[in-house]
């Protein structure tokens, strides 16, 4: 069974405890970061303050993190300041700016790309950068920037790496390969495979970034629809969920533009559209649209084309209207040929799905 046991400090410092980190080989000892810049190495076996960093940073600490060296960490702050630092000698080995808050700092370790100890250098060389190859750090803004440690410089930054700030990055152990996790909840996987040794993306999951309002099987009942209110049409397979993503806005067909300037006499324009007020599936598949989309503050319905996985060049609106009311409801008959599209003033119309025209008011 497992025990622990309170530790109580007597501090020094009366701000507040931001991070915690226990340094590789040694025994007993952690350090803590508070708000105000300061730093506390701890013996936590005798509850005894070893020693007190002060790097004159007026900025709260966001996270420090044990390097591929032993006694030198990283230290990240909220104004963007990184910090190489050599604990035993309480020596700054370097100093990075990053263009915004420092969420997270992982280092790279596997054997192909981080430098081997020279015979004339020894493990506590205050030099140890030498040594480190790749450190990544995750940014508030959603960008992961990559820096190389023997050149000291920014080597790579992952732009719009997460559309919200990044809450952990990390190296697999001995592999080329990075994690992620944001608050827009995605994980994502990073490979160094590149010729110049930058970073793609390998694979990742996702889903709704705000709670879905709506959730539909698609015909084939291994395949769910749903969207949420920050405008994300998204599919999901219960049976591979490498297959799930986000059904796109633009059409994949070739033929759509010319199609759609025949039909609506105009060039057609990949708007992001509203966020989705409602849908409807066709219970049958069919080589044309069987899904159709209402929007919110809009009197146009629109198709998608479940097989392409995008926004089809189909619109549903009665051209004879002069006015154009809200659609508020939309029902996709059970034969896949026909929509029913009710609007707020009342009135419910019938289009045909493959050709998109108008066939009756009730």
């Amino acid at each position: 069974m497992l025990t622990g046991k309170e530790l109580k400090y007597k501090t020094s410092i009366s701000h507040t405890i931001t991070c915690i980190m226990h340094p590789s080989t040694l025994l007993n000892k952690i350090l803590i970061g508070y708000s105000d810049g300061f730093i506390e190495l701890y013996n936590i076996q005798s509850n005894e303050l070893l020693y007190t960093f002060d790097l004159n940073i007026n900025s709260a600490i966001t996270c420090i993190e044990q390097s591929t060296i032993v006694c030198v960490v990283a230290i990240s702050y909220a104004n963007g300041i990184i910090i190489l630092l050599n604990i035993k000698y309480n020596k700054i080995i370097m100093t990075f700016q990053q263009e915004c808050h420092v969420t997270n700092i992982s280092f790279r370790n596997d054997k192909n790309m981080t430098m081997t100890h020279t015979q004339n250098s020894t493990q506590d060389d205050a030099d140890s950068s030498n040594y480190i190859q790749y450190m990544a750090t995750s940014g508030s803004n959603g960008n992961i920037y990559i820096y190389d440690l023997n050149q000291r410089i920014l080597f790579y930054t992952i732009r719009q790496a997460h559309a919200n700030s990044i809450n952990n990055i990390s190296f697999l152990d001995n592999q080329p390969l990075l994690m992620s996790n944001s608050s827009d909840n995605s994980i994502k996987m990073w490979i160094f495979d590149n010729p110049d040794n930058s970073p793609r993306l390998l694979r990742y999951r996702s889903g709704h970034i705000l709670p879905p309002l709506k959730a539909q099987f698609h015909t084939n009942d291994d395949t769910i629809l749903s969207y949420d209110n920050s405008g994300e049409f998204r599919y999901f397979s219960i049976i591979r969920e490498q297959q799930s993503n986000i059904m796109s806005q633009q059409s994949k067909n070739k033929v759509t533009k010319k199609k759609y300037k025949e039909k609506y006499h105009e060039n057609i324009l990949y708007n992001r559209l509203n966020v989705i007020e409602d849908f409807d599936v066709a219970p049958i598949r069919r080589n044309w649209s069987t899904i159709v989309t209402a929007h919110q503050n809009q009197g146009v319905a629109y198709g998608w084309n479940y097989e392409h996985k995008a926004q089809s060049f189909m619109k549903f609106y009665n051209p004879d209207r002069k006015t154009l009311s809200i659609i508020d409801r939309v029902v996709v008959s059970a034969c896949g040929h026909y929509t029913i599209i009710a609007s707020k003033d009342g009135y419910i119309e019938k289009y045909n799905l493959q050709s998109g025209f108008f066939r009756g008011c009730y």
